[in-house]
């Protein structure tokens, strides 16, 4: 379940979530530049024989799973905002892209209730839920 909501595109994600998803992962890339230092130390291998390459495709893996999951998580707080997730695009306009991501995916809050992009996880439908309850 964790890992689908990670790695989806539908749906939509609240700002605690998404921050959250930011701090894990900003965790795991430093976990894994250490690691990768660590390990290039230990080696104390240089140039041919050197474990440079398959610590750089290891790298290079693990920063295609981050982009992927950035994206995702991006789409969905746009989602949750009632737009488009083509509007990620923003975030390549340089420094205005930071500033986009920093007020609309980490402060602007999303659409109460439900929207096109799904059921709003922070403003329950109360009808349905006092539907439920009472009858």
């Amino acid at each position: 379940m964790f890992t689908s909501s990670l790695f989806s595109f539908q749906g939509r994600l609240r700002r605690s979530e998404w921050w959250l998803i930011r701090l894990v992962v900003l965790g795991a890339l430093v976990a894994g530049v250490a690691l990768v230092a660590v390990v290039d130390a230990a080696t104390g291998l240089t140039g041919e024989g050197s474990a440079d390459l398959p610590l750089g495709l290891v790298l290079l893996a693990g920063f295609a799973v981050v982009v992927w999951i950035e994206l995702a998580a991006g789409v969905k707080r746009l989602h949750d905002q009632d737009l488009s997730g083509w509007m990620m695009l923003l975030i390549l306009i340089p420094g205005v892209g930071a500033l986009f991501a920093l007020i609309v995916l980490g402060i602007l809050d999303g659409t109460a209730g439900p929207n096109d992009y799904g059921p709003s996880a922070k403003y329950p439908d109360r009808s349905r839920l006092a539907a439920m309850l009472f009858d």
